[in-house]
């Protein structure tokens, strides 16, 4: 059975989807889909399948919704809810999958039928290594005699181990937004919506709150005058401030404990050349 709490994130994403299906053009197939994708900017667009007796000029409803969100100018795609009346929930299809990866290879796909079944998913492990035999965006690290730099997306991925799954998530998904992208009877992968940053929270009884030799670790804002909002959101939701000020002028930070005891830092730092 799905969640509860990680339901209650997509329901209105879910309900615009079910409504775009009624749009859907399919007098082949009779097989009605209705998308809606959510964009970083907190737009929602929808799209409907649209069938041609030429079968291959058929167009899905995750394309034609995504079509609309690009047409409107948007470029960075959060989540999308696909519906359908089948009896269990589809994904998008493989054509699909490349399309959706063109503009976030780790999309949030939340699928469900006008049944209520439901289910969520992650872009990437549906399709992975998206941009494999794809053209480089970025040109090869010169190899001045050594190894060449491995290509990341930085710092992405930290685990914890909780205590209390539910209680642990909640907390950071009413401090910072985070979804539920995947999730297991005691484990449960979130992300920061409109970023590729990945949290996996464990549920144990051993070592919760050791840190095993880490220190801390932070979310980095993008606007230094939200500090006094998160500051408080983290009380708001369970966290305890151990400390606050600034590093220098105009980089605020405020460090706290999570629930379980984790340290944690939300700070703002000022622009910096990182491309020498």
């Amino acid at each position: 059975m799905t969640d509860v709490l990680i339901d209650t994130q997509f329901n209105e994403l879910i309900a615009t989807a079910l409504a775009a299906r009624s749009k859907a053009y399919a007098p082949y197939s009779k097989f009605a889909v209705g998308a809606a994708v959510k964009c970083k900017s907190g737009a929602v667009y929808v799209g409907a399948n649209v069938e041609n007796r030429s079968f291959d000029l058929t167009i899905c409803a995750e394309r034609v919704a995504v079509g609309a969100a690009v047409a409107a100018g948007e470029r960075e795609l959060i989540a999308i809810a696909v519906t359908s009346d089948s009896d269990e929930p589809i994904v998008p299809c493989g054509a699909c999958r490349q399309f959706l990866a063109e503009f976030n290879p780790h999309l949030i796909i939340v699928s469900a039928t006008v049944h209520g079944d439901r289910k969520i998913d992650n872009l990437s492990r549906l399709l992975p290594d998206a941009t494999r035999g794809t053209k480089e965006r970025f040109p090869p690290a010169d190899n001045q005699g050594g190894m060449a730099m491995v290509k990341t997306l930085g710092l992405t991925h930290l685990a914890l181990t909780v205590s209390d799954l539910n209680r642990s998530f909640q907390f950071y998904h009413d401090v910072f937004g985070m979804l539920a992208v995947y999730r297991e009877p005691h484990f449960i992968q979130a992300q920061t919506p409109g970023a590729r940053d990945v949290l996996v929270l464990e549920e144990g009884d051993v070592d919760v709150g050791n840190s095993g030799g880490i220190k801390h670790f932070g979310f980095r804002l993008t606007d230094a005058r939200d500090i006094d909002k998160a500051v408080i959101s983290i009380e708001k939701a369970g966290g305890k401030i151990k400390s606050r000020g600034e590093f220098v002028p105009g980089e605020p930070y405020v460090f706290f404990s999570d629930p379980d005891g984790y340290e944690v830092e939300v700070w703002y730092e000022l622009p910096t050349d990182t491309g020498r």
